[in-house]
């Protein structure tokens, strides 16, 4: 599932059993070297020992076809990842409530999200709540909480951790207005699927295979090292389209980011091996 260390073993294995039919996924962590401190090992001989690679993204195919094209000759395919079926949030018209959900690594930059939001409340002089998914609350008091005194119209709602299966029915309790990321690095964030399957706007940065997923249909991009008022623009945009919106990020999510559908042609496609 992973394209590292078990793929290396694989590998090993294949030199003892030439008919082993190996396949890998390839995703972010373990695709992009700028996401290890330039070191990832045996990069060459894993994709050599590969019977096929399937890559979450078209952005993570050419990345690697860009480097290793002289020994994945055919054998690389894209095979997106997916979420399950929700209902569309039908967000209100008066509140202003977005949504992030990511772990506290500092490649998804928390403490952005954190000043953006803050900055647009401020700005705007308008309430807004910022619900976040994905870290412990007393640790965002401890790292974060001095940074709330500068926006006293932005409510933080931490909710810590979530098993992935019930991610969107906080969603569908909540009814954010949109889905923020504001991440440095990414393959394709299932974090964002699960907000297009309740149908929400997205902001998010441009890169990796996100603009896949999140164009001009159903939400903004912005660069990676975007400015606040990037993020101010987006969201009034979005707040003042939300319906049209909304509609076009669930017809998103059952177009590309639909599981079933997705992971039976992955089925079909490991059939022929």
């Amino acid at each position: 599932y992973w394209m590292n260390s078990e793929a290396y073993a694989v590998s090993i294995l294949k030199r003892y059993n030439e008919q082993l039919v190996s396949i890998s996924r390839a995703h972010g962590g373990d695709l992009y070297i700028e996401r290890n401190s330039g070191f990832l090992p045996f990069r060459e001989v894993i994709l050599k020992s590969l019977s096929g690679v399937y890559t979450i993204s078209e952005h993570g195919k050419k990345y690697l076809l860009s480097s290793y094209s002289h020994v994945l000759n055919n054998k690389i395919h894209v095979s997106r990842l997916g979420v399950s079926s929700s209902s569309r949030v039908v967000p209100s018209n008066d509140d202003i409530i977005i949504s992030s959900c990511s772990s506290d690594a500092s490649v998804k930059r928390v403490l952005l999200i954190l000043q953006s939001i803050g900055e647009f409340s401020k700005q705007n002089h308008v309430k807004v709540t910022w619900l976040h998914i994905g870290i412990n609350k007393i640790d965002f008091e401890r790292r974060y909480g001095s940074y709330l005194t500068k926006y006293p119209n932005l409510k933080c709602k931490i909710l810590g951790f979530i098993p992935n299966t019930e991610v969107v029915d906080v969603y569908q309790k909540y009814s954010p207005s949109l889905f923020i990321n504001a991440s440095e690095s990414e393959g394709v964030p299932v974090s964002i699927m699960e907000a297009l399957s309740c149908g929400l706007p997205i902001i998010a940065t441009n890169v990796g295979g996100i603009s896949e997923i999140v164009d001009d249909h159903v939400g903004v991009l912005v660069d990676k090292d975007f400015s606040f008022d990037d993020i101010g623009n987006a969201i009034n945009k979005l707040i003042g389209n939300r319906e049209k919106y909304s509609k076009m990020a669930f017809k998103k999510w059952k177009d590309i980011c639909n599981k079933e559908k997705n992971f039976l042609e992955f089925y079909s496609q490991l059939k022929e091996y």
